[in-house]
């Protein structure tokens, strides 16, 4: 808790800004003990409390500019562990779904000693120095196997054609390989629920109040919504195309490739071959929405997999069963991908937190009645001072400061 750990020092945090790893490795050995114990609380199995604290550390580094105050930083350490373990936790219930579902039984190592903060830290470290590395072999692993393919190829080419023999062989080889290619699908979807645990996996993260524009390794683009993060599991593009998403995303997947991508949100997989969809799983929220805007995606749940076209939509409840949404849920859950905040006679709780997250606007409420109104507006993402002309009309709300709070009064005069 906050109280029983050392203050993070403002010299501490100026070296951080700057890039100094031991700064970071301060702060770490400082809270390491005190926010695991706190991700414990929240986990069923208190042993994956430490790769909570480890990802927190990582989102640390690579947000340590935004952190305007030694207070801000400490504050932001223990809403990132109790999100993160959240996570995890629902993560780890929606997996298990998943295999249920699927069949799939893979293997869950587990580990009797607990890891200790040297040891934590070198996972930090190690996923730190990494990436770069990472990406190199990745791209080098691709070159020799397309190499290695073009020469078979080549091989191929040379012999002499025996047209009905050939054909022969086709028949009896389709018969045989068919079965193997459905097995080829079970293995993929095993190796993207492996890769997805796996501690080499990097997160990409948009923060609040941005979109973020990714290209994946085999040349899917991404637009992730504010507060979203996507996991990218090792080896993906060569070996797996498997992503998973908590927040909202659009993608625009690279066609041509002779595996399928597939986005993992909670216990549902959209599956796509060269199409552009757009997904949304907060971790906050009971449902994930699928629209797809070209081509075709494959949604897949405890419901039969159902088969998306452009134009079409669908949301799936925790329970995994699909229902086409209204015109109205889509907008609202949707509409950021195309610029806009849609909301209609939503609870002033509820709109806050969405004005966080597409504004990172924080704004107090000293009047709690102020927070059964309801809200409703449509207005653009690129105009936070629009958003609250909108939200002052629509709940008879008076935006201003206290200082340098932001706050929202009662709008009706007295």
């Amino acid at each position: 808790m906050p109280g029983t750990m050392p203050t993070i020092d403002r010299d501490v945090l100026t070296r951080l800004q700057a890039g100094d790893e031991q700064a970071l490795r301060r702060i770490f050995d400082d809270h390491y003990s005190a926010l695991t114990q706190e991700a414990a609380a929240v986990l069923e199995d208190p042993a994956g409390a430490p790769r909570v604290v480890e990802n927190v550390f990582v989102r640390v580094w690579d947000e340590r500019a935004e952190f305007e105050s030694p207070e801000a930083l400490e504050s932001f350490l223990h809403k990132a562990t109790r999100e993160g373990a959240a996570r995890a936790q629902s993560r780890k219930a929606a997996l298990h779904r998943f295999e249920s579902h699927e069949g799939v039984h893979g293997a869950h190592p587990t580990r009797k000693e607990p890891v200790t903060a040297s040891e934590a830290w070198a996972h930090v470290e190690h996923t730190l120095h990494a990436r770069a590395h990472r990406g190199e072999a990745e791209h080098e692993m691709a070159d020799h196997a397309r190499h290695a393919t073009a020469e078979h190829v080549g091989g191929m080419t040379k012999r002499r054609p025996w047209l009905w023999p050939a054909i022969g062989l086709a028949a009896v080889a389709l018969v045989v390989l068919f079965p193997i290619f459905l097995i080829d699908r079970a293995s993929e979807d095993r190796a993207v629920t492996a890769g997805l645990r796996s501690r080499e996996a990097r997160t990409l993260v948009a923060r609040q109040g941005s979109r973020t524009a990714i290209t994946l390794g085999d040349g899917t683009d991404v637009m992730l919504g504010g507060d979203s993060r996507l996991t990218v599991p090792p080896g993906f593009g060569d070996r797996l195309r498997g992503v998973g998403l908590e927040g909202t995303g659009t993608f625009v997947v690279a066609a041509g490739q002779p595996i399928v991508f597939q986005v993992r949100a909670k216990d549902v997989a959209i599956k796509a071959v060269g199409t552009t969809f757009t997904v949304r799983a907060y971790p906050d929220e009971t449902f994930v929405a699928v629209r797809v805007k070209e081509g075709q995606v494959t949604v897949q749940a405890e419901d039969d997999p159902r088969t998306l076209s452009a134009g079409q939509a669908v949301f799936v409840d925790a329970s995994g069963a699909m229902r086409d949404p209204t015109p109205q849920e889509l907008d609202e859950a949707l509409a950021w991908a195309d610029g806009r905040l849609v909301m209609t006679q939503k609870p002033m709780r509820e709109a806050l937190n969405h004005l966080q997250r597409w504004y990172a606007l924080g704004l107090v409420v000293r009047d709690s009645s102020i927070m059964d109104r309801a809200v409703t507006m449509n207005v653009s993402l690129d105009s936070s001072r629009n958003a609250i002309a909108a939200l002052e009309q629509s709940a008879n709300v008076k935006f201003g400061y206290e200082g340098r709070v932001r706050v929202l009064r009662d709008g009706v005069k007295k």
